[in-house]
């Protein structure tokens, strides 16, 4: 099988409206609602980038982008904002993640909404 690149990961995306007509799918797709919906009130989510090959993160209303780390363990953080130099860093982390679950065995398989 062929490795899967940074690049290839981070241009295979579908942004989906956050409204509730679509929290069903979103849950199809990996994306626990539970993490989005707290955050609401303070700072409305547009859409949800979710990559076709495994993770996902917030574009909020106001065009920043928001990405939860919570896997990271001692080295968590989140990170709101529009610096495309921390944009790409987050993804990067994504990314790292991604590939790490996948030598543990969790193999993110391409998700059946975009073959």
């Amino acid at each position: 099988m062929k490795k899967l690149t940074f690049e290839e990961w981070k241009n295979h995306y579908y942004d989906v409206p956050f409204i509730k007509e679509n929290y069903d799918l979103l849950e199809s797709m990996q994306v626990p609602i539970d993490c989005i919906l707290p955050s609401q009130e303070v700072s409305p989510t547009k859409s949800v980038r979710v990559f076709t090959f495994g993770s996902w993160y917030e574009i909020l209303e106001n065009g920043d982008h928001y990405f939860f780390h919570p896997y990271l363990g001692d080295k968590e953080y989140d990170y709101i904002g529009k610096d495309e130099k921390e944009i790409e860093k987050n993804l990067k982390d994504l990314f790292k993640y991604v590939t790490f679950k996948s030598k543990l065995g969790t193999n993110f398989s391409k998700n059946n909404l975009f073959y």
